[in-house]
């Protein structure tokens, strides 16, 4: 008789990312902050930081970028080891350099909305 399951490793998958999904669940329905904070959107995304090196530090940019008329939120000074910046035609670059550093900014990221538009900023340098 054959067995039309799913794969183990889907199965695990699937419970995993169920299990995701109830939890973030319950942290909207707890957790206020969780609201983005220059849109006003809530999606599934999870926080995370994104470091900026190049004309992005400024903070009056990044909100440009992220096109909201509210201040972004606390940017704090950071530093990525083992890459160095060169430039690709007119922009910084990040490229892989051992016992070398960045110096730059990290800023929370609270939504999929944001990443987005960071995304457009960062692939479309005519706008």
């Amino acid at each position: 008789m054959s067995d039309n399951r799913p794969s183990l490793m889907v199965r695990k998958f699937l419970e995993d990312n169920d299990s995701a999904v109830v939890l973030r669940q319950k942290q909207k329905a707890s957790d206020s902050s969780a609201e983005d904070c220059w849109t006003g959107d809530r999606d599934p995304l999870q926080r995370q930081y994104c470091f900026f090196y190049g004309t992005l530090m400024d903070s009056h940019t990044l909100s440009r970028a992220l096109k909201s008329s509210r201040p972004p939120p606390v940017m704090r000074r950071a530093r990525v080891t083992g890459f160095e910046i060169k430039l690709w035609g007119p922009y910084p670059a990040l490229l892989g350099k051992p016992r070398h550093s960045v110096e730059g900014v990290s800023c929370e990221i609270v939504s999929q909305t944001q990443l987005d538009r960071l995304a457009a900023y960062e692939t479309d340098k005519t706008g």
